[in-house]
């Protein structure tokens, strides 16, 4: 069993600060945390040019004797968006990620499936990200990487039915479970 820390615990941080911090704590494993405007990588300059970053992440992992077994990711608009656009976005960022990982060996990018709100209704916003899965996973799969949606508080998978619906709905996608969203 690998036991990784993610550099969420870091978020004020810098990334090179963050994997300096997990690795004086004895840990080989990490979890990358890549959300667009909150910490350590955006998905939409990643997307522009996923080897250069994956370089330069490679080499502070090296730095600090680190692994990275996944990435906790997701793209800068809602993955359930309705919006022409903002689904290309998307699917160009959740691809840069796909791409950061297969370059750097990890083999997990996790994404929010999204949630739903007063302007686009569950349903709705459950038959859009499930359109949105059904896309990304065999670009992943093409690069040898696993996709997954994490069962986060809020979102449209977090109840037991709600992610089985998307297990069923895209072949071949993942589920990561994170027993502090069901704790709170």
């Amino acid at each position: 069993m690998k036991i990784a820390c993610s550099t969420t615990s870091y978020t004020q941080k810098k990334l090179a600060e963050a994997l300096g911090g997990i690795a004086s704590l004895g840990f080989k494993y990490v979890d990358l945390l890549m959300m667009e405007n909150w910490a350590h990588i955006n998905p939409s300059e990643i997307a522009e040019n996923p080897q250069r970053h994956a370089e330069q992440v490679g080499k502070l992992l090296n730095q600090y004797n680190l692994t990275a077994i996944g990435i906790n990711g997701n793209v800068s608009r809602p993955l359930n968006s309705q919006v022409s656009a903002e689904i290309e976005g998307n699917q160009k960022q959740a691809e840069g990620l796909i791409r950061f990982a297969q370059r750097l060996s990890i083999p997990v990018v996790v994404l929010q499936p999204g949630r739903a709100s007063e302007k686009i209704g569950f349903d709705a916003a459950m038959e859009a990200s499930t359109r949105a899965l059904r896309s990304i996973v065999p670009i992943a799969e093409g690069h040898g990487v696993t996709l997954a949606i994490e069962t986060h508080v809020n979102s449209l998978a977090e109840k037991y039915d709600d992610a089985l619906h998307f297990v069923n709905a895209v072949p071949r996608l993942k589920l990561a479970y994170d027993p502090s969203h069901f704790v709170m």
